[in-house]
C-alpha cells in the first residue's frame, strides 16, 4: 500500500474471498513476514505477499522498506509488483 493510503479491510477481505479479515498486530506481522512493523519489504517474506495495492502505480518510484524501520530502496513500482508476484488490486480506503 502507498504511505498515503490506508486499507480497507473489507474489500481486502472480499479479494480473498475470507470470512473475516483484521488489522494485523506487531506480533503477526513477524510471524507472517519474518519482519518487523516499519521495515516489512514488498517481498522476501515467509508468506507470500498476495494483494499490493494499485495505487502504487500512481507513483513513478516507490521507496520500501528494506527490512528495518530504517532502511529504504527505491525502485520503480511495475518491478516491485512483478518481484511481490502479487495479484494487483484496489483495496484502498475510500476517501469522502
Amino acid at each position: 500500500m502507498d504511505g498515503s493510503s490506508r486499507v480497507d479491510v473489507e474489500r481486502v477481505r472480499a479479494e480473498l474471498g475470507a470470512g473475516k479479515v483484521k488489522r494485523a498486530g506487531a506480533d503477526l506481522v513477524r510471524e507472517t513476514t519474518g519482519y518487523a512493523i516499519g521495515g516489512v519489504p514488498p517481498f522476501g517474506h515467509r508468506t507470500r505477499t498476495r494483494v499490493p495495492g494499485r495505487g502504487l502505480l500512481d507513483h513513478p518510484v516507490v521507496w520500501a522498506a528494506a527490512g528495518t524501520p530504517h532502511t529504504v530502496f527505491p525502485l520503480d513500482p511495475k518491478s516491485l509488483i512483478a518481484q511481490a508476484g502479487g495479484t494487483l488490486v484496489d483495496v484502498r480506503e475510500q476517501t469522502a
